[in-house]
């Protein structure tokens, strides 16, 4: 799990995990520039990143690899984040995961179907990276007390 700086902060770059051993991140999003943000700030922080292009591949990818946290997108092509969440929390291995979605959408009613579909925190695009790794660390935080 994460580490926790003395003051509570977020981790600060090679924290967050033990090296190659670091809490795993599926990052679900069509979008190739989002996904290289991510994957760039969030392996420097320490963290094992994989990256599903749809919401199918992000449920594939999410039994085999059961990761940690789950950041996704909401409007994608095929499958939208809302059901693709609702299918992973249908699966007995991945019901426990915890998901962030991360999307342009701002209108309570897409916030509110979020949360509905399974999610335990929800931001929007554009992000700021700060933002994101305070929320991931407030989840693992949270989860290491059974919140989540």
């Amino acid at each position: 799990m994460q580490q926790q700086s003395d003051d509570g902060a977020p981790p600060r770059p090679g924290q967050a995990g033990t090296g190659p051993d670091g809490p795993t991140i599926l990052i679900v999003d069509d979008t190739p520039a989002n996904l290289g943000v991510l994957v760039d700030y969030l392996e420097d922080y320490g963290f094992q990143v994989v990256v599903a292009q749809d919401g199918a591949e992000g449920l594939q990818r999410a039994q085999y690899i059961l990761p940690d946290l789950i950041l996704l997108d909401v409007m994608m092509p095929c499958m939208d984040g809302f059901e693709t969440c609702r299918r992973l929390k249908a699966l007995d291995a991945a019901q426990a995961i915890p998901v962030m979605f991360m999307t342009a959408l701002t209108e309570t009613r897409d916030k509110l179907a979020a949360f509905a579909a399974g999610g335990v925190d929800y931001v929007t695009k554009p992000f700021q990276i700060e933002e994101v790794l305070a929320r991931i660390h407030t989840i693992w935080r949270c989860g290491r007390r059974r919140c989540a």
